[in-house]
This record gives structure tokens, sequence and C-alpha cells, in this order.
């Protein structure tokens, strides 16, 4: 987190914020692995919001 340190967040809350999870480009080679959960868990979370969306149940 930008400002983690600035605004005296704890460690274990910037730990948990998928930017953390990331390699700092061009500093740090690139790691695949975080990018391609942070991705999975996004398209899950799209597939329940769709899912979710068609299932509604209005009564009128």
């Amino acid at each position: 987190m930008y400002l983690g340190k600035m605004l005296k967040v704890p460690q274990a809350v910037i730990e948990v914020m998928p930017s953390a999870w990331v390699a700092r480009v061009p500093v740090q080679d690139i790691a695949w692995q975080p990018w391609y959960w942070t991705a999975l868990i996004g398209v899950l979370l799209l597939a329940l919001g769709y899912i979710g969306y068609r299932r509604r149940d209005f009564t009128s």
C-alpha cells in the first residue's frame, strides 16, 4: 500500500491487499502466480455476480 506507512496501517492489513501480492515493477522481476490468482478470483466473483443477477427474484 502506497500510503500505508504514512497512515500507520498495520502490516497485516497491507499484506491482505492485492497490490501487496504483486511485484513492484520494474524494481523486481514479475511474479506471475499472484497475477493469475488475482485474475482467477476476479473472474469467479464476476461469474457469481452474474449468476446472482440472473437468479434474482422480483415479485410484482
